[in-house]
């Protein structure tokens, strides 16, 4: 079993670019050992058709 929560964050990487990400992390118990689940997605694309769609309906 596991516990866990997610959150959407952004990541700077070293050149300073930012990017959107949603991240993910779980604690999770097998045969009594701990291991750690992370999961990141980009949202970058996502945000960007979020943001289209915002400007043509503001057109219509």
């Amino acid at each position: 079993m596991g516990r866990g929560g997610g959150s959407e964050l952004d990541l700077q990487q070293p050149d300073g670019t930012r990017i959107p990400v949603e991240f993910s992390a779980k604690a999770l118990i097998l045969d009594d050992r701990v291991y750690e689940q992370n999961i990141s997605r980009d949202l970058t694309e996502r945000q960007q058709r979020v943001e289209r769609v915002a400007d043509q309906e503001c057109r219509a």
